[in-house]
């Protein structure tokens, strides 16, 4: 049973499953926070879209601010990638359902619906080690979906974190991060499971996110981890 990143995926898995995905690039992971110079030729440009979605969600008003929460949730991500201080940030979206989702520029959102369900550092963790995970081996770049798909998934997150306009679909269309196949998945799983390990984390929390969000898929009737 793997920690699947169904958080925004849920609504739309079936029709991205449909359509061939652009080839995977070969990318070696991070080794700490990149530079410039690390990043491939048009890697700096999804970098550039996922920024601009950073601050389309702060213009219109869906974080929710809360600084204690901030910064608790910004201690965990430290603990699990110490070498990313700077370079990963953490921030909780004002919506009652429970999704997350990264960026390749290393913002990772969770949703306040999420949070208030986890019931211990260790679950929290495991979320967060999971996307952070996505950074660190660059799979938003390294998996694209065509415009087409990308533009139907960014409606489809738009609706789950709280019907934003337009901007929020164009950047998550023009950085198409999201629908990562299971190949991917697995290795967000392995880096999570090998990050929580060495924090001092229990590893099994992980099984209990995916149940708690299996849970959550029922009750709304979407299609069901795998």
């Amino acid at each position: 049973m793997t920690l699947r990143c169904r958080f925004a995926a849920a609504l739309l898995s079936a029709a991205l499953a449909a359509t061939p995905l652009a080839p995977r690039a070969q990318l070696a992971p991070f080794a700490g926070k990149p530079s410039p110079s690390d990043l491939v030729e048009t890697e700096d440009r999804v970098w550039g879209a996922a920024d601009e979605l950073d601050r389309a969600m702060r213009r219109q008003g869906s974080l929710y601010r809360d600084a204690a929460l901030d910064g608790y949730l910004a201690d965990l991500l430290h603990r699990l990638f110490p070498e990313f201080v700077g370079a990963m940030r953490v921030r909780v979206v004002d919506s009652p359902q429970m999704n997350a989702f990264a960026l390749p520029n290393g913002s990772i959102y969770l949703n306040l619906g999420l949070v208030a369900r986890l019931h211990d550092d260790a679950q929290l963790a495991a979320v967060l080690a999971h996307e952070g995970g996505h950074f660190v081996h660059r799979h938003g770049f390294q998996q694209r979906e065509t415009a087409k798909n990308a533009a139907a998934f960014g409606l489809g997150l738009g609706l789950l974190i709280g019907g934003l306009g337009g901007l929020l679909v164009q950047g998550l269309t023009a950085s198409s991060v999201f629908g990562f196949s299971r190949d991917l998945e697995r290795e967000a799983d392995r880096v999570a499971f090998d990050r929580m390990r060495r924090a001092g984390f229990d590893t099994r929390a992980g099984v209990r996110v995916f149940e708690a969000m299996r849970d959550e898929a029922q009750v709304l009737a979407l299609p069901q981890p795998v």
